[in-house]
């Protein structure tokens, strides 16, 4: 995992779309639910001040669970 230290005002999703690219090259739900959860504890920041860091998770080892089977194709 890569870190970014914030400047000022920067926000979550400009920060994910200058590390990352567009949202949708990487999943949105699925890249920036991990982007978010890797840096959970400072969710209650909207705007940075400048100088928190942050984690930059390698987004290629994300992968989607397939053991996850609705329930009308249970067996």
């Amino acid at each position: 995992m890569r870190f970014y230290r914030f400047v000022r005002t920067v926000r979550w999703d400009s920060l994910f779309f200058k590390h990352y690219g567009h949202l949708e090259q990487h999943g949105y739900t699925s890249g920036y639910n991990a982007f978010l959860l890797a840096n959970v504890k400072l969710l209650s920041i909207d705007v940075f001040e400048g100088g928190e860091v942050v984690g930059l998770p390698a987004l290629e080892d994300i992968a989607e669970g397939n053991d996850i089977v609705p329930l009308w194709k249970e067996d």
